[in-house]
């Protein structure tokens, strides 16, 4: 029961958004990858979907929620700037089957301390573009990760 890791796709430049970043939308290429998580995400059971609220993470696994009949729920835990809470909540999703989209500011953190304090093996270079997504599979100690696979976002 793997957890998936996405980071939201690609959205609107923050330089050119004059309303709350909280709202910033995809782009039409994110919108891409989002519906591309639906055929990635095949092979795996997905019995939730949770999103931090902003509208790009909803956004992005929305495709996939329609396409399994799951309600996105939302938490702060997954939020920019969440680091901390983000890796309890991810650890505590260890042998569920969940989606969990965040952003590109805590994805990397919390794998970080999958890696230095699980010994994760992440590869030479962890990776976190947009769009993207990790694949974490439990160990048998709960809430720990003993593999982690990387997949590229949705070329365009």
């Amino acid at each position: 029961m793997p957890v998936l890791l996405v980071r939201h796709a690609d959205a609107v430049s923050r330089n050119g958004w004059r309303k709350t970043d909280q709202l910033r939308p995809l782009t039409h290429k994110g919108r891409q990858q989002g519906q591309g998580l639906v055929e990635l995400f095949g092979p795996y059971p997905v019995e939730r979907i949770w999103s931090s609220p902003s509208l790009r993470c909803l956004q992005t696994v929305l495709p996939l929620a329609t396409a399994r009949g799951i309600t996105v729920a939302q938490t702060d835990d997954l939020a920019e700037g969440a680091s901390r809470r983000a890796t309890a909540f991810v650890r505590s999703m260890a042998g569920h089957d969940v989606v969990l989209v965040s952003h590109g500011d805590v994805i990397p953190d919390v794998l970080g301390v999958f890696a230095s304090h699980d010994g994760l093996d992440l590869g030479p270079e962890p990776r976190c573009q947009k769009g993207s997504a990790w694949v974490l599979e439990p160990s048998a100690e709960r809430g720990r990760f003993r593999s982690a696979t990387y997949f590229q976002p949705l070329r365009m």
